[in-house]
């Protein structure tokens, strides 16, 4: 259980919580989210190799309270094999591809791989040279597609020190070329994953452990494009007694009245002690 800080909570609406459990040997271990521009389904992808797809509920005043029809399907390699190895296996992200389709980053073996759909196939894509060098448990956990279609992508734990732009972790806009980028850090939070507004703005999802909570800050899109020292606002804490566990997935879309509405979803770890949650909540428009 957690608590909110306080801090940025003006602009949140809490909206609701479902606790998905854990009915099949495979839910679990969530650590990518995505949902589709109705609300109805989601997609999602867990750091031990598979898909995950299904139905959202909702009660009759639109309060989500839980997910239906859920299957699995396990990510495959180019030649079609599922994944088994935890090398090959560990999905960290997930994002659409611009013309269709998903692309989802691993760490272990460091790349990022273009499904066209669920169950196939992936074709690896290249990457930043410099991603061969990050920690084996240390590499792309962000991932969200621009307004303008191109990539952005941050490691965990390949940390940097930009000098006057203080210290942070690496990540990259691209491709065609990959851009370079310090994503900057602090009090002991590390990203895990990002999703694009609709406006063009970028949230990204932290947490941080041993002492567990998890924030969201927010970074413009305009300063995504002109490169230079990267300033995010914190929009959100979440930590002491507030439900939730270790938030790792989001994903964000645009609700009937235009209200931008993100959903959050827990990584359980495999643990029984932990829980599969998905939250969701509205941004409000800034006062």
């Amino acid at each position: 259980m957690a608590t909110r800080s306080g801090r940025g909570w003006e602009r949140w609406s809490f909206a609701a919580v479902s606790n998905c459990g854990r009915s099949d040997p495979r839910f679990g271990g969530l650590s990518g989210l995505r949902v589709s521009a109705d609300g109805k389904r989601f997609v999602a992808i867990t750091d031990v190799g598979f898909w995950m797809a299904g139905a959202l509920r909702y009660d009759a005043k639109g309060r989500l309270v839980g997910v239906a029809d859920v299957a699995l399907e396990p990510l495959r390699d180019a030649a079609g094999r599922a994944l088994t190895r935890k090398r090959d296996a560990d999905a960290e992200a997930v994002s659409e591809a611009p013309g269709g389709g998903y692309i989802v980053a691993f760490e272990g073996r460091h790349r990022l791989v273009r499904y066209r759909r669920i169950g196939g196939p992936g074709e690896t894509l290249a990457t930043p040279p410099e991603l061969a060098d990050a920690p084996v448990n240390g590499g792309i956990e962000a991932l969200t597609t621009l307004a303008d279609g191109r990539l952005l992508i941050i490691t965990e734990t390949m940390e940097v020190d930009a000098g006057s732009v203080g210290s942070g972790v690496r990540g990259w806009t691209g491709p065609a070329p990959w851009r370079p980028l310090v994503w900057p850090t602090d009090a002991g939070f590390r990203p895990t994953e990002a999703a694009t507004l609709p406006n063009g703005d970028v949230l990204i999802l932290e947490r941080r452990f041993p002492l567990l909570a998890a924030r969201l800050r927010r970074i413009g899109g305009k300063q995504l494009q002109t490169g230079g020292a990267l300033r995010p606002e914190e929009i959100a804490r979440f930590e002491g007694s507030l439900t939730f566990d270790n938030m790792e997935a989001m994903a964000v879309r645009r609700g009937a009245s235009g209200e931008t509405l993100v959903f959050l979803a827990s990584d359980d770890n495999q643990n029984t002690f932990q829980h599969t949650l998905l939250l969701l909540f509205e941004l409000l428009p800034t006062p």
